[in-house]
């Protein structure tokens, strides 16, 4: 069987290449943060530290998922549901599948991330023990989300294909219940994450304009937890709909909000190792910045 559209859906229908153009932007910007950021770590301190390499695995996750839905808007993803052959849907749900795996694993990595620069700045033993819990709760949460992604149905592929004979999937109320609740768990740990920076600028000696500078760039991280809460709500709008995502709820919002969530954890994460960066941006207006200590952002 293909999985091409039906000839007769006219292409204005499709959603798709807005979804692209859209999370395409969010990529970009995080790619350039990233990318930005490992230019100060390799070249210009030399001293990448896990929470770099963590980083990158978290940046290859979020450009593979953006591939994926590439893929999935190439069979129909974005087009109503009522004018997508069953193979197609077929071939969209096994694409967003593997997306949500991706997805999964680019947020945790970058909350990882975020923990352990946080550890490397202040290894204090306060700091250590909260730390290592945080990052023993997202390292948790991800594999329990891995676990219950693959135990839903009996065979596993029939997430996809709901039609193979004598395959058994768990519930909806079952279902939505774990959802739910790792989504909560995900949504604690991103709003965590993203005070920590914030909450530590706070307690340094700095002067007041770096302060405000800092904790403006940071508040992205803010934001991508604003994204996260958004999809909740997306996603608690499908559990109570009869007709599911595809009448309920457009596959363009809730992948916009996934996207805008990673890529804006991923920026909010590079920002503030960039401080080498932005002393020289100050310098070159005329505002002198204060000292800048390596030992502090090396952490040693």
């Amino acid at each position: 069987m293909t999985s091409k559209l039906d000839p007769s859906v006219a292409p204005d229908t499709s959603q798709g290449p807005a979804l692209l153009a859209v999370t395409a932007i969010f990529l970009f910007l995080a790619l350039l943060c990233y990318t930005a950021r490992m230019y100060v770590r390799i070249r210009v301190l030399h001293y990448p530290w896990w929470d770099d390499w963590i980083i990158s695995v978290a940046t290859l996750c979020a450009i593979v998922e953006w591939a994926l839905v590439a893929a999935a808007v190439q069979h129909g993803f974005g087009r109503p549901h009522v004018d997508l052959s069953p193979a197609a849907i077929h071939a969209i749900e096994r694409l967003v599948f593997f997306f949500i795996f991706m997805w999964g694993w680019a947020v945790t990595l970058v909350k990882i991330s975020v923990s352990l620069m946080m550890l490397r700045i202040k290894n204090a033993t306060p700091w250590r023990i909260c730390l290592g819990i945080l990052i023993a709760v997202q390292a948790l949460a991800q594999t329990l989300n891995i676990v219950v992604s693959f135990l839903q149905c009996r065979p596993y592929y029939a997430l996809w294909n709901p039609e193979i004979t004598g395959a058994h999937c768990w519930s909806v109320v079952v279902r939505d219940a774990v959802v739910f609740t790792l989504s909560a768990i995900f949504v604690a740990s991103d709003i965590i994450c993203s005070l920590l920076p914030l909450w530590f600028i706070y307690q340094v000696p700095r002067p007041l304009f770096e302060k405000i500078t800092f904790v403006a760039l940071t508040s992205l991280g803010l934001l991508a937890s604003a994204a996260a809460l958004a999809k909740v709500v997306l996603l608690a709008r499908v559990s109570s709909s009869d007709g599911g995502m595809w009448t309920e709820v457009s596959p363009v919002d809730l992948s916009v909000w996934t996207n805008v969530e990673e890529c804006l954890g991923i920026a909010a994460a590079s920002i503030p190792v960039l401080k080498p960066m932005l002393d020289r941006v100050l310098g070159r207006l005329g505002v002198r910045p204060q000292a800048y200590g390596t030992r502090e952002l090396r952490g040693t």
